[in-house]
């Protein structure tokens, strides 16, 4: 993602990540984020993109799994 490169960010998993994980699971929901996903998180978390604009970078690129 030439965005988070040029940005320089990359995901850290925190303990938030870790506690939103394990309550999802525990409602029954396998969220598994792959490497793209944490990068937009990675760009949110340093205000490097908006709310905003994480979704809609988030929402296009799931669009574009599903199509593949």
């Amino acid at each position: 993602m030439d965005l988070a490169d040029s940005c320089q960010v990359a995901y850290v998993r925190t303990y938030a990540d870790e506690w939103a994980e394990s309550v999802s699971r525990l409602a029954g929901d396998d969220v598994r984020t792959d490497v793209i996903e944490n990068r937009v998180i990675a760009l949110k978390k340093e205000k490097k993109v908006t709310g905003l604009e994480a979704v809609h970078l988030l929402a296009n690129y799931l669009r574009e799994k599903q199509r593949v």
